[in-house]
Protein backbone atom coordinates (compact mmCIF):
# COMPACT_ATOMS: atom_id res chain seq x y z
CA UNK A 1 0.00 0.00 0.00
CA UNK A 2 2.66 2.52 0.82
CA UNK A 3 3.45 2.30 -3.02
CA UNK A 4 0.92 3.86 -4.05
CA UNK A 5 1.54 6.97 -2.11
CA UNK A 6 3.50 9.32 -4.61
CA UNK A 7 4.83 12.66 -3.58
CA UNK A 8 4.28 15.05 -6.21
CA UNK A 9 5.59 17.80 -4.01
CA UNK A 10 8.26 17.90 -1.36
CA UNK A 11 5.92 19.86 0.36
CA UNK A 12 3.49 16.90 0.88
CA UNK A 13 5.60 15.11 3.16
CA UNK A 14 4.93 18.00 5.87
CA UNK A 15 1.55 16.56 5.91
CA UNK A 16 2.22 12.80 5.85
CA UNK A 17 4.26 13.09 8.68
CA UNK A 18 2.03 15.56 10.88
CA UNK A 19 -0.83 12.87 10.41
CA UNK A 20 2.00 9.88 11.34
CA UNK A 21 2.70 11.61 14.71
CA UNK A 22 -0.63 12.51 15.47
CA UNK A 23 -1.84 9.09 15.43
CA UNK A 24 1.11 7.82 17.61
CA UNK A 25 0.93 10.09 20.08
CA UNK A 26 -3.05 9.07 20.15
CA UNK A 27 -2.68 6.00 20.09
CA UNK A 28 0.22 5.94 23.08
CA UNK A 29 -2.30 8.06 24.98
CA UNK A 30 -5.11 5.61 24.16
CA UNK A 31 -2.53 2.68 25.14
CA UNK A 32 -1.68 4.17 28.66
CA UNK A 33 -5.24 5.00 29.12
CA UNK A 34 -6.87 1.48 28.94
CA UNK A 35 -3.66 0.00 30.68
CA UNK A 36 -4.50 2.27 33.51
CA UNK A 37 -4.88 0.38 37.22
CA UNK A 38 -8.48 1.22 39.03
CA UNK A 39 -6.33 2.74 42.08
CA UNK A 40 -5.17 5.37 40.01
CA UNK A 41 -8.39 6.33 38.01
CA UNK A 42 -10.55 6.60 41.18
CA UNK A 43 -7.58 8.98 42.02
CA UNK A 44 -8.41 10.86 39.34
CA UNK A 45 -12.12 11.05 39.65
CA UNK A 46 -11.56 12.44 43.05
CA UNK A 47 -9.55 15.53 41.29
CA UNK A 48 -11.20 18.90 41.61
CA UNK A 49 -12.34 20.45 37.94
CA UNK A 50 -11.82 23.88 39.24
CA UNK A 51 -10.27 25.89 41.67
CA UNK A 52 -12.28 26.63 44.69
CA UNK A 53 -11.46 30.59 45.36
CA UNK A 54 -13.68 33.42 47.30
CA UNK A 55 -11.78 36.21 44.99
CA UNK A 56 -13.32 37.30 41.56
CA UNK A 57 -12.06 35.73 38.63
CA UNK A 58 -9.96 38.38 36.71
CA UNK A 59 -10.42 37.92 33.56
CA UNK A 60 -14.30 38.56 33.78
CA UNK A 61 -15.85 42.29 33.59
CA UNK A 62 -18.08 43.25 35.74
CA UNK A 63 -19.68 46.58 34.96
Amino acid sequence: MSERIVFESWQLVFPAVGIVLFMGVFLWVVFRVTRMKRPAVDHMLQLPMEQESSRPVSHVRTE
